[in-house]
């Protein structure tokens, strides 16, 4: 992009790409700190600041052969603990695998056909909208292009990325555990015997079941495989932040500089891990006020578009101008932050706003006291890409 869209737009993608990154990225840790939560006497932001350190140590004792290594071992750990997860509940109901689908038959819809904007997960989404987002994710994210980069050649780069789709499986294996666990609980919901940390944040049942349980020894395994998921996506985000931020104050011209540019992206390393456990703290705020998953999916939304953009930009059309993406790029951020409630929940919990001024500003409604989006922000994914790259060329230098 640098290359043939000029410098601007080379600091401008690295810039987007390290939003994203902190939006994205703060959710997982998040998501770990629920399970450290349950099983340590600490406090929730203890728990997000634990995490991030650890993940800090952990990038910086190998680099990216450490992330990609540990991501290995990692993926194996994660794997056998769904599996062992799901197989265990369902020999803990009575009537087995019968039960569970009857009791989750909600849960195993494969085909939702509504056309009402405001549901996201409909196959309308996922034929008009998720491929946009998954281009993004695989062909201009940093995230994953460190990984491309490190294949020996370009044929291997593409098996990989041929070969990660299998990844799928897994997030049907762990959407198994999720139907598991509610057919497990719903007698006990029934009779209002379940757990009452149930009624502040739903995320807490995975963690919850897996501490009350399972034997002594099976939970440490379990616990190590969700920490293996959230860490191994950090370590990886870590060093991706410390590398585009590297980028844009070396000179490749200038040699011999190798030991001070190692120095300085360690401290990088750090510097962003400080910022992502911050803003994740932050985030905790929104716990019970928005759900995690949604959350995630969301704080994507706000890059995702526009990073597409500015690629599309370079690869089909190079007079585009970086006034006009970065132009693109503010009206495309400000149209997901008006469709999202978590801006505008993070601006009342500062008392900077109130709930009337939300739903006046904002394309939101109130639903049993929270704000929900009119329109889900999946259909900005593409939205946002067009949106970025029409602005590319229309402030162009050829249209001045």
């Amino acid at each position: 992009m640098g290359n043939r869209l000029g410098v601007g737009a080379k600091r401008l993608a690295t810039l987007i790409f390290q939003i994203g990154g902190i939006l994205g990225q703060s959710v997982r840790v998040l998501v770990a700190a629920l399970a450290l939560k349950v099983v340590t006497p600490m406090d929730f932001n203890e728990c997000i600041w634990f995490i991030g350190f650890f993940a800090v140590f952990w990038t910086l004792m190998g680099g990216m052969r450490t992330v990609i290594w540990t991501d290995v071992m990692q993926f194996f750990l994660f794997v056998g603990a769904g599996l062992f997860s799901l197989f265990w509940v369902v020999s803990q109901l009575d009537g087995g695998w019968t039960q569970m689908s009857e009791i989750s038959s909600e849960k195993f819809t494969l085909f939702n056909l509504t056309t009402d904007p405001a549901v996201g997960f409909t196959l309308w989404v996922a034929i008009i909208a998720v491929p946009f987002q998954n281009l993004s994710a695989f062909g201009v994210d940093q995230l994953n292009a460190q990984r491309m980069f490190c294949c020996r050649n370009a044929g291997d780069a593409r098996k990989a990325m041929i070969t990660s789709s299998g990844a799928l499986l897994l997030t049907a294996l762990m959407l198994m555990v999720g139907a598991a666990l509610f057919a497990y609980y719903e007698p006990m919901r029934a009779q209002g015997t379940e757990p009452a940390i149930f009624g502040q944040d739903n995320n807490f049942v995975y963690p919850v079941w897996i501490v009350t349980e399972l034997p002594v020894g099976l939970r440490g395994l379990i616990l190590a495989g969700i920490f293996a998921a959230a860490i191994s996506s950090l370590d990886s985000i870590l060093a991706a932040l410390s590398q585009t931020t590297l980028s844009l104050f070396r000179d490749e011209r200038k040699q011999g500089r190798e030991k001070r540019d190692l120095w300085l992206s360690r401290l990088l390393v750090l510097v962003w891990g400080v910022l992502l456990s911050a803003f994740a703290v932050e985030l905790d705020s929104l716990r019970g006020k928005v759900n995690v998953v949604v959350l995630a999916f969301g704080m994507i939304s706000y890059t995702t578009g526009p990073m597409l953009g500015i690629f599309l930009a370079a690869l089909f059309t190079p007079r585009a101008s970086a006034l006009g993406l970065t132009f693109g790029f503010f009206l495309s951020f400000a149209l997901v932050a008006y469709l999202r409630p978590d801006f505008y929940q993070i601006l009342m919990n500062f008392d900077l706003i109130h709930l009337e001024d939300a739903l006046a500003w904002s394309g939101l409604e109130a639903k049993n006291g929270k704000l929900t989006p009119l329109i889900h922000t999946a259909w900005a994914w593409p939205v946002t890409v067009f949106i970025t790259w029409g602005f590319g060329l229309l402030i162009s230098p050829r249209n001045k």
